[in-house]
């Protein structure tokens, strides 16, 4: 299946491209990452892939799924994941930060 990927300050979102409709959006505080290479180098079909972990309720159970996704922008969707996820991380650090120097007066 064909999608689009969307990487934004906010979270990973796929799209199938051919229905028009979101098929996952998640929140970057909802998922964990991982960024892959093929073992075979040599191999031009091959693709680089990210893979997308997050928990989910089915049937009233909690559980962990997993979401490959092929592509040749792999690297880039993993960077700028890592980016956005290094921002929110920054974000709450200076926000703890100012707590504490507020508490303190």
């Amino acid at each position: 299946m064909e999608v689009l990927i969307a990487v934004n300050e906010r979270g990973v979102f796929i799209i199938d491209c051919f229905e028009n409709t979101l098929l996952l959006g998640l929140r970057y505080e909802d998922l964990s990452w991982d960024y892959a290479k093929p073992s075979a180098t040599d191999d031009l079909e091959c693709l680089t892939c990210i893979f997308l972990q997050f928990d989910a309720i089915e049937n009233g159970v909690q559980i962990s799924k997993l979401v490959q996704v092929f592509s040749k922008q792999a690297a880039m969707i993993d960077a700028l994941i890592s980016h956005f996820t290094g921002q929110m991380r920054k974000r709450k650090q200076e926000g703890g930060s100012a707590e504490q120097c507020h508490d303190g007066k």
